[in-house]
């Protein structure tokens, strides 16, 4: 074998090791694979891909100036960094690259991001209000809104941490509220100012492997969703007040164990009016809508069937006007018409007189 001949042989297998070792085809304008991922973080030189020795040249990278092509020493082209790939200094996961070798060639490399900042909450605690009508599924908060996290691709997973128990109940041990996946705070229970005024408890984000927590804390605004309070005891829905008068009995009636009265107890700052009667013997009396005093205001049959049912409501002055209803059952003492003239003389009351 000629000395040449042997130089030659030498140079083939020389080829044959880099093609198996690199994945280089001399004089072909192919590529192993258009799509090359990797994780972010990779120095600057690192080899991407090797090519071949056709003539290869660079046409566009977007974002630009993290990938370059290259040439060693043998004539083979290859793909580096240019500079060190960091997601959050590319704003994005994936760098495209335009080649050109016998026509345009685009090769594509996602960039896996990895978690290296911790989430902060902007605040240690947060106060929020919110009404006592609020129905279950209203957002009430959205932790994810108070959160910072430099990572560029964010993974936050939101959730409530048991709190010690204390003078403030736990808003979500006690299925008023809940916290979603997303950060987003809900009503879950009925809601009532009247019970409970104030909850809190803390929210915590997690990005493996990292966590932060804060605290949130609710208070109840008082809604005016209830009808003024009579000063009786109630039966059944309304209140209930109770007499006794003569038959013929004239002007306002004493009512057993103190004047009617009802006032605003809910949010207490609206005035309270009192309806007209209502009943089968409505038309003998009338109630003061201010004051709530009942009079006698025309002379009542003596075959009057006792005792007598008058209902009416008690509303307070607002926009929803909410209404409590009440009854007044009178009593009818039939006594003559002598002796009831005496006693209600005595009363200083008025007696009708026989017509």
């Amino acid at each position: 074998m000629k000395s040449n001949d042997g130089l030659r042989l030498w140079l083939v297998v020389i080829q044959l090791l880099v093609v198996l070792k690199t994945g280089f085809v001399s004089g072909q304008c192919t590529i192993t694979s258009s799509t090359i991922p990797y994780t972010e973080e990779l120095p600057i030189g690192f080899v991407l891909t090797n090519l071949t020795t056709s003539s290869w040249t660079f046409v566009s990278s977007q974002p630009p100036d993290y990938i370059v092509l290259d040439i060693d020493s043998f004539g083979y082209y290859y793909l580096k960094a240019a500079k060190k790939i960091d997601v959050e200094d590319m704003k994005g996961t994936l760098i495209k690259v335009t080649l050109n070798c016998n026509g345009n060639k685009i090769l594509l490399f996602p960039v896996s991001d990895r978690n290296e900042f911790s989430p902060i909450f902007s605040s240690p605690s947060y106060t929020v209000q919110v009404p006592e009508d609020a129905s279950p599924g209203t957002v009430v908060f959205k932790a994810a809104d108070h959160v910072t996290d430099e990572d560029f691709t964010k993974t936050l997973k939101f959730s409530a941490l048991s709190q010690p128990t204390g003078q403030v109940p736990d808003g979500v041990a006690s299925g008023m509220f809940e916290v979603a996946a997303n950060g987003d705070v809900k009503v879950k229970g009925t809601l009532d100012y009247e019970k409970q005024t104030e909850y809190s408890f803390e929210i915590e984000v997690k990005e493996p492997p990292f966590s932060n927590t804060t605290k949130l804390t609710i208070t109840l605004q008082n809604i005016d969703d209830t009808g003024p309070t009579f000063n009786v005891s109630v039966i059944g829905k309304d209140a209930f007040y109770i007499t006794t008068i003569s038959v013929y009995h004239m002007g306002e009636i004493p009512i057993a164990g103190g004047p009617i009265f009802a006032e605003d107890t809910d949010t207490k700052q609206y005035a309270v009016i009192y309806t007209p009667l209502t009943g089968p013997m409505s038309s003998y009396f009338s109630i003061d809508s201010s004051s709530g005093k009942v009079s006698v205001i025309k002379k009542l049959p003596e075959d009057t069937n006792s005792p007598i049912r008058l209902s009416f409501t008690a509303e307070d002055v607002s926009p929803k006007k909410l209404a409590t209803g009440a009854t007044l059952g009178i009593i009818l003492n039939k006594e003559s018409h002598f002796f009831q003239c005496k006693v209600l003389a005595a009363r200083q009351d008025v007696c009708f007189p026989i017509t």
